[in-house]
């Protein structure tokens, strides 16, 4: 929560009572406004954190699903180069 805040100054008592009511109504409105501004922005905060941590989880899955994808390619482009050019090897 945030502190009430106060009037102040030396010329404050010479302020008629009727314009200091309003100026400290002012400064009630104004704290109060403030409140509410900090709950709405910590709110879309943490809705940004949480986007954040998905879409971070979101591109480790991509990644591993891509090392998956080339460790296959690997495994298929040795098999096609080890048809193309078998090595013969002959077991005397």
């Amino acid at each position: 929560m945030t502190k009430k805040r106060k009037l102040k100054g030396i010329n404050i008592k010479r302020i008629p009572e009727d314009k200091r009511k309003k100026m400290e109504k002012t400064l009630a409105r104004m704290d109060e406004t403030r409140e509410k501004d900090s709950i709405n922005l910590r709110t879309i905060i943490e809705a940004k954190l949480k986007w954040a941590i998905a879409e971070k989880q979101k591109g480790t899955n991509q990644l591993e699903t891509l090392k998956i994808q080339i460790y296959r390619l690997e495994g298929i482009i040795i098999f096609i180069k080890d048809i193309l050019n078998p090595s013969i090897k002959e077991d005397k």
